[in-house]
């Protein structure tokens, strides 16, 4: 992962995030955890690189481009997963059904 990499991760987030998201004013940093062929799975830390409590992302790099496709605490949206054909290994679980039901990939 180059820092190149990392910069375009911090921009695809704030994309994904939006232009009224509060994370357009911090210092953010990437914490990357699992990398696989053009898919990670790791953190965007705010104000810090020390910083370990922060929900975790997902990122798939298409035609050499980061699209962050989930940020949050819980397993994410099964569409958000397979729009990409994110590995089973970095999500192996996913909701559907609005978060009604738990599948596991």
């Amino acid at each position: 992962m180059t820092k190149d990499d990392k910069e375009k991760i911090i921009r695809a987030f704030l994309d994904y995030k939006g232009s009224g998201s509060n994370f357009l004013e911090q210092s953010l940093y990437v914490r990357y955890g699992e990398y696989l062929d053009g898919y990670l799975k790791g953190m965007i830390v705010v104000g810090g690189i020390d910083n370990f409590s922060t929900p975790y992302f997902l990122a798939a790099k298409v035609n050499g481009k980061w699209n962050v496709v989930y940020h949050g605490q819980e397993a994410p949206p099964c569409e958000s997963v397979e729009g990409y054909d994110f590995p089973v290994a970095l999500a192996p679980l996913c909701w559907k059904g609005n978060g009604t039901e738990m599948v596991e990939r």
